[in-house]
């Protein structure tokens, strides 16, 4: 896993990676093993996400809410969701509220969800604890990563000419 992490990011690591919180448990049934500590031991450092639902869960709210941008001259949400994100696509338009079985009619509807293909929205939820914040990306560092292989994609490495590169070589 640490090395399928480290392919993906190749050159560009990642500032920041978040862990669930429950991964990050000693397991006794199998003789104490950490996912945590056994990703540390390759290089891999994480941080323990908040999994605070109700935190998670307005957060989210307020980045699906349309909000006025002046760019566009309209209304529109700040969370977008790429149509490559199949699962997390799904997991939305699947999320189930979980009901009381009894007397339903005498009792407000409960703020818990089901913990059924919920795993999309939970690293979602996660992020959003984190309080993402937009960096402005710098065009003139960017490179163009561009990536081979079939299951794990590892980056291809560019030849770099001109400038500085000229020089060190």
């Amino acid at each position: 896993m640490a090395l399928a992490i480290h392919a993906q990011e190749g050159d560009n690591p990642a500032q920041i990676r978040l862990i669930d919180p429950h991964m990050d448990k000693d397991n006794a049934i199998a003789g104490g093993f950490n996912t945590r500590k056994e990703l540390m031991k390759h290089g891999i450092f994480t941080e323990r996400a908040n999994s605070d639902p109700m935190l998670g869960k307005a957060r989210i709210r307020q980045a699906l809410k349309p909000q006025y941008s002046a760019l566009l001259k309209r209304n529109v949400p700040t969370l977008f969701i790429s149509r490559y994100c199949r699962n997390t696509i799904y997991e939305f338009q699947h999320y189930i509220w979980d009901d009381y079985r009894r007397n339903k009619d005498e009792h407000d509807p409960k703020e818990a969800v089901k913990k059924k293909n919920d795993d999309m929205m939970d690293c979602l939820r996660y992020i959003f604890n984190n309080d993402p914040r937009y960096i402005q990306h710098n065009e003139e560092d960017d490179v163009g990563v561009s990536y081979e292989g079939e299951f794990t994609k590892y980056p291809v490495k560019k030849v770099r000419t001109g400038g500085y590169y000229d020089l060190v070589q």
